[in-house]
């Protein structure tokens, strides 16, 4: 299917009714052709790299060569590459709060300062991907994604934790999602609620769907900044998590077990296949209705068991939180077309 028949298919909602008729049209892809960063390949490279200093890394600790404490044990080589890569939302304050009793996912000052004052250039080449001012890369299939995302949606795939992983992925997009819709809902009144909701969740920072445009609707939050929380790249990202989470727990101290794992998964890569990955994670990918109706007891009605998420939603509505997994649902099981 190409990008323009799937910015152009229309299916019946599995949601309430809508004003433009009952029809889903998926948010406009990005032509990945026309965007000038760097291919998942060159972050792959530099990977290899943070493997290889975390092994030695890793050596030195197990010999009491350097920081020779008995609280302090290095991770398997895989957990502590993704746990450095996941850093920009490991520093995250809410992130702290849920996760303060899981110690494997706790930033690694020992290591950070170490890669820092031994592998200047190497530290540097890896602030291009999960810094501050850090940017997508993108594969030979049309795909982005952001690294230091990524990265921390694979590493709760891999560790034990109470906090179900699906919060760090798509679960925590999804709510972050509800929330854009609460925001664009008050700030421009009137619109149809169902289809602004289509519009947003998967949408691609600076596109914008034909509904948006024919009603004026611009995608920037109060600081004059893009604000799509639930975006193209994050489900990117929350689908090959999936995927390399599987391959990387067989063997999580193989020192090239990531970027093997990921070596492999975006060779000859398909957005069918990427998205596909999402049946791993309890989605019924044929069933639309059957992903809403999970969408909104695992995220949108999820308010007793872990709380602490509900801030993600903002003051997203009852209503709006069902539009949001609706669309959810339909984007998935269009793609997977």
């Amino acid at each position: 299917m190409t990008r323009e028949e799937m910015n152009s298919i229309t299916l019946r909602s599995v949601g309430s009714e809508s004003s433009t008729g009952l029809r889903y049209e998926m948010p406009p892809q990005p032509n990945t052709r026309r965007i000038r960063v760097d291919y998942i390949e060159d972050a792959i490279d530099v990977i290899k790299d943070l493997e290889r200093v975390y092994g030695n890394y890793k050596r030195k600790v197990n010999n009491g060569e350097i920081f020779n404490t008995e609280y302090y044990i290095a991770d398997d080589i895989s957990v502590g590459v993704l746990r450095y890569l996941s850093k920009p939302y490991l520093e995250r304050g809410y992130v702290k709060r849920l996760l303060k009793n899981v110690f494997v996912t706790a930033k690694d000052e020992y290591f950070n300062n170490y890669l820092r004052d031994n592998y200047k250039n190497l530290y540097y080449r890896l602030e291009n991907y999960i810094g501050e001012h850090r940017e997508d890369v993108k594969d030979s299939c049309g795909g982005l994604n952001d690294i230091a995302h990524l990265a921390f949606s694979t590493l709760m795939k891999l560790i034990r934790s109470t906090t179900p992983d699906y919060w760090a992925s798509w679960g925590g997009d999804l709510a972050t999602g509800m929330e854009d819709l609460h925001y664009y809902n008050k700030k421009y009144p009137g619109l149809d609620l169902q289809a602004l909701s289509d519009s947003l969740i998967g949408a691609y920072q600076g596109e914008r769907s034909r509904y948006l445009i024919n009603n004026g609707v611009y995608l920037k939050g109060d600081d004059g900044k893009n604000k799509i929380q639930c975006n193209f790249v994050d489900l990117c990202d929350d689908a090959d998590s999936i995927a390399l989470a599987y391959s990387v727990g067989r063997d999580k101290d193989y020192i090239y077990s990531l970027s093997s794992s990921m070596e492999n998964y975006y060779k000859g890569l398909s957005m069918r296949y990427r998205f596909e990955q999402y049946k791993y994670d309890g989605f019924e990918i044929d069933r639309p209705r059957a992903m809403k109706e999970m969408l909104i007891g695992k995220v949108a009605n999820n308010h007793i068991d872990f709380n602490a998420f509900d801030h993600l939603k903002g003051n997203a509505t009852t209503y709006e939180k069902e539009c949001a997994c609706d669309s959810l649902a339909l984007y998935i099981y269009t793609m997977c077309k």
